[in-house]
């Protein structure tokens, strides 16, 4: 398995609706910390220029 700083969050909208995607990933079981970092965090690491504006 991978560490969750490594996966990023991601859907196939509009094909499939964004708030079930993100549900498959909530229930998955992730901690709160670990949505965080694939929601959000992992990107603004991968892209820093985007955080900065």
């Amino acid at each position: 398995m991978v560490p969750t700083t490594q996966i990023l969050f991601g859907s196939d909208n509009p094909f499939v609706p964004l708030a079930e995607t993100a549900e498959g990933i909530v229930q998955l079981g992730f901690s709160a910390d670990d949505l965080e970092r694939i929601g959000r965090n992992n990107a603004l690491t991968l892209l820093p220029r985007v955080k900065a504006s």
